[in-house]
């Protein structure tokens, strides 16, 4: 996905997929960030990041590309953030490797209460990881 016309990140159109912005890094090329958001939930059901805010550190993440390819990150940071803070810092350090030695990967989901006025939930969950040599 890109940036919608109020720049700001689009979404999957089924919360049980994810989505890869396409100005971040690809998946195993060994640099940069990658970087993938996906919804927490629907009316009805869970989405794919339902259970994002329980991860914690060192524990792994595989990304699988479309042609099999698998790269495997560990996580070094899970934060919620207000939608403020995500839109002015948080979007920028989850297109910053953690360590800029490795592939960092940032995953990203809507938290917190629905705002009806706005149309957005008010928080953001963002997971910040780091790839593990293969």
């Amino acid at each position: 996905v890109g940036l919608t016309k109020n720049n700001i990140l689009d979404t999957p159109k089924n919360i049980s997929d994810t989505a890869w912005y396409n100005k971040s890094a690809i998946p195993g090329q060994g640099y940069g960030a990658v970087l993938i958001d996906g919804h927490n939930g629907g009316m009805s059901k869970d989405g794919v990041f339902a259970g994002l805010d329980k991860l914690k550190n060192d524990d792994e993440i595989i990304v699988e590309r479309g042609d099999g390819q698998k790269i495997t990150y560990k996580v070094v940071e899970n934060k919620t953030e207000s939608l403020k803070d995500a839109n002015t810092t948080g979007m920028q350090r989850l297109l910053t490797p953690f360590d800029t030695s490795k592939e960092g990967l940032g995953l990203i989901t809507c938290a917190g209460k629905w705002v009806p006025r706005d149309k957005v939930f008010d928080k953001r969950i963002l997971v910040r990881a780091v790839a593990v040599e293969s």
